[in-house]
């Protein structure tokens, strides 16, 4: 799962929210370091990075990839699953939270400018990035996974073919697209289990 899923699977809960962005930035024991309720959205991020790789249908996605694009299948397929989850937006609903995705990003944006120093400098840069070029919105436009994957590209120093991955997308769409349909509902099921766990102890 790449940010926007990640955000979204956050339950418009602030703390795991922050956590959930600070999945990607927290290494090993170091989540013991923020409050108790952080420490858990860095835990959910986790937890959603396992499940979501160990899950059948995110493998065939990646499978579908792997001839093309090698190691890189796993993070195209997180790109591509953000994509879908922007132009499906409105299908998926959590108590409270709004169906246009618009509004969401907004929202997430003005959470994590609330907690700016809580994060560490390198989620600061990327928060600022992320805003600025308003990512999350620009995730279910094609012009938007554009940029998304060409930025990609530029960052894999040793990956020749990224550059590739919008074509492949475009040529895929729907067989793609039925993937990230049969898998979502999955993983909202197994988030709303998790926080569950969490608070209801």
């Amino acid at each position: 799962m790449n940010f926007l899923a990640h955000f979204f699977l956050s339950h418009r809960i602030e703390n795991i929210i922050i956590g959930n962005f600070l999945g990607d930035f927290v290494r090993g024991n170091k989540y013991k370091d923020y409050p108790e309720e952080i420490a858990k959205g860095i835990m959910l991020h986790r937890n959603i990075d396992t499940f979501t790789d160990q899950h059948p249908i995110i493998l065939q996605t990646n499978k579908r990839l792997h001839a093309n694009f090698g190691k890189y299948a796993p993070v195209i397929t997180d790109i591509y699953y953000d994509h879908f989850l922007g132009v499906h937006f409105n299908k998926y609903k959590f108590e409270n939270q709004s169906k246009e995705l618009k509004d969401f990003s907004i929202f997430i944006y003005q959470t994590l400018e609330k907690n700016y120093e809580i994060l560490p400098p390198l989620a600061q840069q990327v928060f600022l990035k992320m805003k600025e070029q308003d990512w999350l919105t620009h995730y279910a436009t094609l012009y938007g996974m554009e940029q998304s994957l060409n930025g990609l590209s530029r960052r894999a120093k040793y990956a020749t073919n990224l550059h590739e991955s919008f074509d492949f997308l475009k040529q895929n769409y729907s067989v793609i697209e039925s993937d990230f349909l049969l898998f979502f509902p999955d993983i909202m099921q197994f988030v709303h289990e998790k926080l569950n766990e969490y608070f209801c102890k």
